[in-house]
């Protein structure tokens, strides 16, 4: 799991196990954070346009 907060002027990730034992942590300036952020999005939306659509699923809202 992560847990994602602000620590003073810095966004704080920390990765947790099943028995919430922090296994990993990362410190990122608030200008890191948003590139790494704006990252994560982009390749969501590349898996999501290389994803067959389903026929089943509502049109999303933009």
């Amino acid at each position: 799991m992560l847990n994602i907060g602000r620590i003073g002027e810095h966004v704080g990730i920390q990765i947790t196990n099943d028995q919430g034992v922090v296994t990993g942590e990362v410190r990122l300036t608030a200008d890191t954070a948003h590139f790494v952020a704006q990252r994560i999005v982009d390749a969501a939306r590349e898996i999501e346009k290389d994803r067959p659509a389903d026929p089943k699923a509502k049109p999303r809202k933009k």
